[in-house]
Formats: C-alpha cells, structure tokens, sequence
C-alpha cells in the first residue's frame, strides 16, 4: 500500500463527505505515526483511525 497516494472517502450517515488522496492532508500520515509511537506501541496489522 502506498500511503501518501491512498484514497480518503469518509462518509456520515452514508453520504460522501470528502474525495481526496493522503498527500493532501495538513498533516503528514508518517508524523501522526512517529507521534502515536511515542505513547503506545504499534503492532504490525494495527489499524490507526
């Protein structure tokens, strides 16, 4: 999987909300991931929401 050209289709109350790709967010997905590291451990197959 290729995280900074991954799909980001969040939906409320089953309508789309947003269309865009990781590489547009404010924050980097690598930065979240270095900061939650920090405070607990991440396992292979974790999924962070």
């Amino acid at each position: 999987m290729d995280a900074i050209h991954t799909a980001v289709t969040p939906q409320g109350n089953r309508e789309l909300r947003q269309s865009s790709k990781t590489r547009h967010l404010v924050f980097s997905i690598w930065g979240h991931i270095a900061e939650l590291s920090q405070v607990m451990t991440l396992e292979p197959g974790d999924l962070l929401c």
